[in-house]
């Protein structure tokens, strides 16, 4: 975030950093749609409850802050590990692969909707950058740029490749669970008993991406505001007003989108493709060609430096 300013001046980084913020704010949006069902499955509450509710959980934690974000997500890391194994294999044990046969024979016809999604999966993984940034910048001195490369990049492709995987199986093998509204709810459905159990760890699981979501467009938003300002630090009052008044941006998109939430996601992962590509490619060219990682870093903090305010 702070490097962009290097490449765009130390004002006119402001403009990749609000196209960031309202990447945030999108995807928590989302996150709160995705979250919905299985919030009212487990709480006496409406649409509009579960999503204030899923919004004071998220801030709670995000102004509490960076190691809380941490300690959380180590813990469920392998939590939400445990829960992916348990649905992969009571999936496919109560489906049968057999399904999978006809779908492939006629997966020919599908050229441009598998472009699509290839599309959409990068966007996603794309996307990861920026929380990189934001989780791992004030890492002790003693992690290596390598175990932070490896940590981070096995994270994003892990994740990202497992669960997609898993949500092409579940569409295949058990399209009646799948061609729900609430995947979350229907899956949750497959522990039997167990079923609230695994959908508060669902819900947890959401919870802790969105507090990321709320967090790097908090850092993004002060970034911007301590360009114009010069500001150093920031009260506790005002990071919670900060946080409070992004979290209600993102709640409110989340209400007017609730209706029709494939497209709306949809939509919002494209439109990453075109934000995140040009933007890396600045970004990473002028580190590693042009100014092969040497610079000024006192001049990102002042406009009349070598940087400029606009570049």
């Amino acid at each position: 975030m702070i490097q962009s300013r290097a490449q765009f001046g130390v004002l006119g980084a402001g403009i990749p950093l609000a196209a960031v913020i309202l990447t945030y704010l999108l995807y928590s949006a989302a996150d709160g749609l995705v979250i919905q069902g299985t919030l009212r499955a487990l709480l006496p509450v409406d649409n509009t409850g579960a999503l204030l509710i899923f919004a004071v959980a998220t801030l709670l934690i995000a102004f509490v802050g960076y190691d809380l974000i941490h300690r959380l997500g180590a813990v469920l890391t392998f939590v939400s590990a445990a829960l992916f194994l348990a649905v992969a294999y009571l999936v496919m044990v109560r489906s049968g692969a057999h399904a999978l046969g006809p779908l492939t024979a006629q997966s020919v016809h599908y050229g441009p909707l598998f472009v699509l999604t290839l599309t959409q999966a990068a966007a996603w993984a794309l996307s990861y950058g920026p929380y990189v940034a934001d989780y791992s910048r004030y890492l002790p001195t003693n992690v290596t740029a390598s175990r932070t490369f490896w940590n981070t990049g096995l994270g994003c492709f892990l994740g990202s490749t497992l669960i997609m995987t898993l949500g092409a199986a579940v569409a295949a093998v058990a399209p009646a669970l799948y061609m729900t509204v609430h995947l979350g709810t229907s899956l949750a459905s497959l522990f039997g008993s167990w079923r609230p159990l695994a959908q508060l760890l669902m819900v947890i699981g959401v919870v802790q991406g969105n507090v990321m979501n709320l967090y790097s467009a908090y850092m993004s938003t002060i970034t911007i505001f301590s360009s114009l300002r010069g500001m150093e630090r920031i009260t506790s009052l005002g990071k919670f007003l900060a946080m409070a008044g992004l979290m209600a941006i993102a709640t409110l998109i989340s209400l007017l989108a609730q209706d029709k939430f494939q497209a709306y996601f949809s939509d919002v992962l494209n439109a990453m493709i075109y934000l995140l590509v040009p933007w890396s490619a600045i970004n990473l060219a002028d580190y590693y060609v042009v100014r092969k990682g040497r610079y000024n870093l006192a001049d990102m903090f002042n406009a009349d430096g070598i940087y400029g305010a606009y570049r």
